[in-house]
């Protein structure tokens, strides 16, 4: 069970995403990847980034 009491102080996105990147390590934790793959949208646009100079968000 993920405790947001020590998201306070953080925007309301910026709490929300810590939450969500806790409950998928959890799931992870958990080794059940059906639950962490059900997570994300099949028409998703995910970007990981690497280098903040050099990777850019640009929608398809």
């Amino acid at each position: 069970m993920i405790n947001t009491d020590s998201l306070q102080g953080f925007s309301e996105p910026m709490a929300r995403a810590i939450a969500f990147v806790w409950q998928e390590a959890e799931i992870l934790d958990k080794k059940d990847y059906a639950a962490w793959s059900a997570l994300w949208a099949d028409d998703g646009h995910y970007v990981v980034p690497i280098d903040p100079e050099t990777t850019t968000s640009k929608p398809s």
